[in-house]
């Protein structure tokens, strides 16, 4: 299952979640987070939340989605049919593309486009 995405569907209180950390715990994951996904969530609450810095100063802060995709760490979304379709759209290029712009301005890219981006630039991969 290593590389792939596993979406598990049942009703609620059915191990979803147990079976999930089970099956990640067996391919080696250790450390795996849990989002648990409402409603109202926005495809911002879902990478990146706003903080502010005593100077005023404006700081970005990874959620676990983000950080999963960028240490290539594994995390368990928990209530996916909760979401509404503009926050599902941000999920659905990092998991389809494998690439996301957070709100800081930085863009995770799919590793497979490195060589072709490095030749674009004139760099060696």
């Amino acid at each position: 299952a290593v590389g792939r995405d596993v979406l598990l569907v049942g009703p609620r209180g059915s191990g979803k979640s147990f079976v999930a950390r089970a099956l990640l715990a067996a391919e080696g994951y250790r450390a795996v987070e849990t989002l648990t996904l409402f409603k109202d969530m926005t495809s911002r609450d879902l990478l990146q939340s706003r903080a502010t810095t005593s100077a005023g100063e404006t700081l970005w802060c990874d959620s676990c989605v983000a950080r999963a995709a960028r240490l290539g760490r594994a995390v368990i979304l928990d209530g996916v049919d909760r979401l509404a379709l503009g926050a599902l759209s941000a999920l659905g290029r990092l998991l389809e593309d494998r690439e996301a712009v957070l709100f800081d301005g930085t863009q995770l890219v799919n590793p497979l486009r490195l060589p072709a981006i490095a030749a674009t630039l004139g760099l060696k991969p």
